[in-house]
Formats: C-alpha cells, structure tokens, sequence
C-alpha cells in the first residue's frame, strides 16, 4: 500500500493508524523525535562513562573531534607538529593539545573575529599560535564569503546545493583577507617532521595543497574534510 495505509499492510490498528496523515509527516515528526532522544542518551551515556569528557567539555574542546583524534593507532603516532588549515574559532586545535600535548600547534583563520577567538582560546595551550591567514596556491588579497554560520566561510561562492541543504548558511558577507601558501608560511615556522595536517576550508582544499607541496613530504598524516 501506498502513504497512510500502514494500518493495513503493516499490522497497525485503525485506531493508531488515524493519528498518520496521508503524506505520514506526522509519524516521520514522531519517529526524528525519537531519534534524537535516542542520540541524546548515547551521548549522555557517554560523558557518564568518560569523566575525561566532562573535563573536555567543560574546557570546550568538541568531543567529536576529540575522539576522532584520540583513536588507538592515531594517538600513537609521533606528532611533533600540528598544522590546522580553516581553523575557524580553535575545535580542532584544542582536540588535537589532548591527544598530541607534546606538539606545536599553528591555527590559521583568516576571519577577524574568529581569529580573535581563536587567540583567545589558544593563549591558554602551550606551544600553540594563531596566524589570521588564508592559505591557498599564491599570496595576496583575496574576498572571503563570510557565512552567519562562520564554519561554512568560504573563498568560494556558496553553492547553491549548500543553501538548500543548510539555509541557516545562506546569508554571507564579503571580507577581504590575507592569503599566502602554506609551503612559504612553513618555511619560517619551527617544524618537527612527522607532522600532522589538518585541512578544513570548505571546498578550497586542493588551492591549499597546490601551495603545499614541500609541506606535504614532511607529513606524517594528512587530514580533509570533504562533502559528498
């Protein structure tokens, strides 16, 4: 049967059936609130088992990310440097001082105020800098789309897919930034070999790694975000 005919063919009665409207976005509505409540209590289950998580949390560092580094045979590489391409306000710097404490960390965000955040944030971590740059494949001046959510800014126009899928995006402002590549920036960084690089620049990644070529042959793991 088609929509609004469970009670039939899925062995529901009348009675229950009669609350699902034809298009079924009632039971759709009942089913996502379920879902999410069961997220909630995975996710409360999990700080209740992991009084490390609490501490983080409570030192704002994202658990997500946290516990993406924090795997067994990732945790045990020998990271001596950190480099966090799209560093937006610092999520991903603060995960990676958990699981590497021993490694420099150096942010690049080319927005004002994240980068102000940032700095703030960062001021607390041994080691760690805050760059307010782009990188991309050459240096100079260059429009960034500010997004009201500013983990979607992009030096890219915002496609309109991205729009559709998250309209809490969509409004964006133009801000002029500074943008240099990362193989020049590194060469008047103090760097371990064996480094770790973190790419998250919403659609503008392979600009950054044309710039980074020498950088990447002193990578012991590279990580980039994509969307598919």
């Amino acid at each position: 049967g088609g929509p609004g005919t469970l009670g039939a063919a899925g062995g529901v009665s009348a009675k229950e059936a009669v609350v699902c409207p034809a298009d079924g976005r009632s039971g759709r509505s009942t089913v996502r609130r379920r879902q999410h409540g069961i997220r909630k209590l995975a996710s409360l289950l999990e700080y209740v088992s992991s009084p490390r998580l609490v501490r983080l949390r409570a030192n704002g560092v994202p658990k997500g990310h946290y516990l993406d580094l924090a795997r067994p045979w990732l945790a045990q590489l020998p990271i001596r440097s950190v480099l966090d391409v799209g560093a937006n306000t610092g999520q991903f710097a603060l995960a990676a001082h958990e699981v590497f404490p021993q490694a420099t960390i150096d942010s690049f965000e080319p927005l004002p105020d994240c980068h102000d955040k940032l700095s703030r944030r960062l001021a607390a971590v041994p080691g760690a800098s805050a760059h307010r740059l782009a990188i991309g494949e050459s240096a100079g001046t260059i429009q960034m789309h500010r997004s009201s959510y500013s983990p979607s800014s992009s030096l890219l126009r915002m496609a309109d897919a991205h729009k559709e899928a998250f309209p809490f995006t969509r409004d964006t402002v133009e801000v002029d930034v500074e943008v240099a590549r990362l193989d020049d920036v590194c060469a008047n960084l103090t760097l371990a070999d064996d480094l770790l690089l973190k790419i998250d620049v919403q659609g503008y990644e392979d600009r950054v790694l044309r710039g980074a070529s020498t950088t990447l042959r002193r990578a012991r793991l590279l990580i980039i975000e994509t969307s598919f």
